[in-house]
């Protein structure tokens, strides 16, 4: 019994002792001066603190470089072949289906980065890798107050449906996309 408790002892001495010096408040004051894009509108990432996405980016950006290796850095034609319109959006029970999502797009390049945003505006952009053998797509936005995101990818013909891995906490989600030759045109009462 006295081992026992010497033991327990012994844990909580150094489990309290290797706490992080710095609390969530300071992590989460220095990321306040940059949020996400709101742009984006496959954005989940809401009660994920600043210190955990600097930690999933970290992961995701090792991760992105061993896919890219692995893949010899080459894109995939199905993928980055004209623009994709984002048509459905799916979180939890809420979603957003055609006109309110305004004519959110992303267009995969054969660099391997992306673009993104509405209509003819551009408002976001990052890297990506597409694995087409295990159909996971691993997504790094360039905006560092937004953690990355991985999908299993289901491509027919000319359309593209991304289901939410648990990699980064997007399994609660699934959108559905539309190959586009060209950017979505904006309603007439959305060009005044």
């Amino acid at each position: 019994m006295k081992r026992f408790f010497l033991l327990a002892l012994m844990c909580s001495h150094i489990f309290f002792s290797c706490k992080p010096q710095n609390s969530t408040k300071t992590t989460h004051k220095a990321a306040a001066a940059v949020a996400p894009n709101p742009a984006w509108d496959l954005l989940n990432q809401e009660n994920i603190s600043a210190a955990d996405i600097a930690t999933m980016r970290t992961n995701a950006e090792g991760m992105l470089e061993f896919r890219d290796k692995e893949l010899n850095h080459k894109s995939v034609t199905i993928i980055d072949k004209d623009i994709w319109k984002v048509v459905a959006f799916i979180i939890g029970r809420d979603g957003k289906f055609g006109d309110k999502l305004h004519g959110a797009w992303i267009d995969f390049k054969e660099d391997l980065t992306y673009t993104y945003g509405h209509y003819d505006k551009t408002e976001g952009q990052g890297l990506y890798i597409y694995d087409l053998d295990k159909e996971l797509i691993l997504l790094i936005d360039d905006n560092q107050t937004m953690k990355p995101q991985e999908f299993k990818v289901k491509v027919t013909n000319d359309n593209l449906v991304l289901v939410g891995t648990e990699t980064y906490r997007d399994n609660a989600m699934q959108a559905k996309l539309d190959r586009t030759a060209s950017f979505p045109s904006a309603p007439a009462e959305a060009t005044h």
